[in-house]
């Protein structure tokens, strides 16, 4: 990680949702990865729940037949 981020020290203009910001590339690439992982686990946590609510709600029904 320190080697990364060593070699990128080269500052970069990030502009996202009317934000500029000045950021060396090593941390804006690791805010990148950091943003993705959150998303990802965040929609990952979302369809879990609702594969559970499925879950509970057929084994509520009585079965059919």
């Amino acid at each position: 990680m320190v080697i990364f981020i060593i070699q990128n020290p080269h500052a970069i203009n990030v502009s996202f949702l009317g934000v500029h910001v000045l950021l060396p590339q090593s941390m804006a690439l690791l805010l990148a990865v950091l943003a993705g992982v959150l998303l990802t686990a965040g929609a990952g946590s979302a369809r879990i729940a609702q594969l559970r609510r499925i879950m509970r709600r057929d084994q509520r029904k009585p079965p059919a037949g």
